[in-house]
């Protein structure tokens, strides 16, 4: 099996170098597109180093980056990705560990994307964790489990969710991380009818 890339918190850093450059390019598509919101992934992790110094360096590497696209009123948002079903050995996997390298780069343009699909395959407790690490997230996704599809098709309490983030006054985008249970004009029906059960609740 060859080795996965990025590795953002290896001893080389050519990676955290090329990061870096492809962050500077992306400020230009993302002016084009009106965009506030950059989603950015943080690599793999490296099997030959403690955790502790890859976490270290991340936060290195994102602080730099928020240096870069700070200026231009743009947050990047980290995806936490599940390593259970989808993402075998990515270094972020949980709300949690973004919300430490988000409060260790400082940064107003570093901030957490909480794809609750996720979240709930890795580590669940999901208002809870919102709670905690609300001060760092900058933009969610929804997308039920098991299978990836439209809210009230798994075991997430969406009602629940929207319930607090109206609580929290969020008024951000939610993003729908997410495939439909049914295909055709009708799956497309029960996904919005899903979107407003929830919302009314």
């Amino acid at each position: 099996m060859g080795e996965v890339a990025p590795l953002l918190g290896a001893n080389d850093d050519a990676d955290r170098e090329g990061f870096l450059t492809d962050i500077r390019a992306s400020i230009a598509v993302a002016k084009r597109l009106n965009a506030t919101r950059m989603t950015v992934v943080t690599g793999f992790m490296d099997p030959k180093l403690p955790v502790e110094i890859q976490t270290a360096r991340v936060i290195d590497v994102m602080r730099r980056a928020g240096d870069i696209v700070a200026p231009h009123g743009i947050a990047m948002v980290m995806e936490p990705l599940n390593t259970r079903t989808n993402h075998p050995g990515v270094y972020m996997q949980t709300i949690a560990q973004g919300y430490a390298v988000a409060r260790g780069a400082n940064s107003p343009a570093v901030k957490i994307l909480a794809d609750l699909y996720h979240e709930q395959i890795q580590s669940g407790n999901l208002i809870p964790t919102l709670d905690a690490c609300w001060s760092e997230i900058g933009y969610l996704q929804f997308g039920d489990n098991p299978g990836r599809n439209e809210p009230m098709t798994g075991e997430i309490n969406y009602a629940a969710i929207v319930r607090w983030l109206r609580g929290r006054r969020y008024a951000g985008v939610i993003g729908m991380e997410h495939g439909n249970s049914v295909a055709g004009r009708a799956g497309e029906d029960r996904l919005v009818a899903a979107y407003r059960a929830i919302d009314a609740a």
